[in-house]
């Protein structure tokens, strides 16, 4: 696959990590969710944050089919969302209070 921001020996670097397993990739057309539930699979696979950033740097570089490609070429799918204690971002999180969104108020 040819990438927009990775490049090639960074590609083979990052399919040496460990596979994060995202729960329902694609199934809710939510790019917000699906970029989140990236990260935190990939941070409990054991990934750095420099890693992460990459390839989610990689997922915004197009348009929305361009994302699920990148997710699927360095995570597996679950069918399940066992998550446990993750925010739910559409429900429970409420991004008007301090800190949100990186320190800055909205």
């Amino acid at each position: 696959m040819k990438f927009n921001v990775i490049h090639p020996e960074q590609e083979n670097y990052l399919k040496t990590l460990p596979i994060p397993i995202v729960p329902r990739i694609g199934q809710d057309k939510n790019a917000f969710d699906l970029i989140f539930r990236f990260a935190e699979a990939a941070k409990d696979a054991g990934w750095v944050k420099e890693d992460i950033d990459l390839v989610i740097e990689e997922m915004m570089s197009k348009k929305y089919h361009h994302l699920l490609i990148v997710c699927r070429e360095f995570a597996k799918e679950s069918e399940h969302d066992d998550r446990k204690g993750i925010i739910n971002l559409r429900d429970d999180y409420d991004f008007r209070k301090e800190g949100a969104c990186g320190g800055d108020e909205i």
